[in-house]
């Protein structure tokens, strides 16, 4: 499908489940291989939503990383849990 609606004008958000969590809902390590192949072969411009994980860092090198925190729930807790997220893009 992203093939379809490819082109130097198109501009596509990925924000798969995140890497080496130790959830059942993660990607694994030959998924985030591929994904990292198959970006960089996109004709128009990416952002990707990641967890930021060593492993990540090193598929996605040379592309840009911008590093943000980001609170765990929504509520108005001032001591909610925080992690650590990165968009990369082309």
């Amino acid at each position: 499908m992203t093939r379809k609606y490819d082109g130097p004008d198109t501009a596509f958000y990925f924000d798969p489940p995140y890497h080496n969590t130790g959830s059942s809902t993660v990607y694994r390590d030959d998924q985030l291989v591929r994904l990292a192949q198959a970006l960089p072969k996109l004709q128009g411009k990416w952002l990707l939503s990641y967890n930021d994980h060593p492993e990540v860092r090193a598929a996605f090198k040379g592309f840009t990383f911008t590093r943000f925190n980001i609170a765990e729930s929504m509520n108005k807790d001032t001591n909610k849990a925080r992690r650590t997220e990165v968009v990369i893009s082309n």
